[in-house]
């Protein structure tokens, strides 16, 4: 089941009024665009929302012909995740954040433990229903 052209185009036009929304002071806007281009954005992806159910509601009558994820690519993105939040200590001083090294590493121990507890609750929930 791909995407629509409708729903692609009502995703870059939601990222589009995001990035202007965030960028706005950098942009020279007005004031008033604090508001509407969020505002915008939130709607888009409403609509989004709503074209999927759609199109899932339309193509459950047809038999599915797509296969349920490998094991390999569940571990590959498990194994993302697991690297991702423990090289905290490495990227965080460039974000702004300045801690102690310990702290920096708690921190990581603990994002990585419940970044990978909420992977395999989420892969047991769907294993579970299939």
């Amino acid at each position: 089941m791909g995407k629509s052209k409708l729903e692609s185009a009502l995703l870059y036009l939601g990222i589009t009024f995001l990035g202007l929304g965030l960028f706005r002071e950098t942009l020279h806007l007005p004031l008033w665009c604090d508001w509407i281009f969020p505002g915008a954005a939130i709607l888009c992806f409403i609509a989004v929302f709503i074209v999927r159910r759609r199109h899932k509601k339309a193509a459950s009558a047809q038999p599915s012909l797509r296969k349920s994820q490998s094991l390999a690519l569940r571990l590959y993105s498990l194994f993302v995740i697991v690297i991702v939040t423990l090289s905290g200590p490495w990227w965080l001083p460039y974000t702004g954040v300045h801690l102690d090294f310990a702290l920096v590493m708690v921190t990581s121990v603990v994002t990585g433990v419940l970044a990978v507890s909420l992977y395999l609750l989420a892969w047991w929930y769907t294993t579970r229903r299939a």
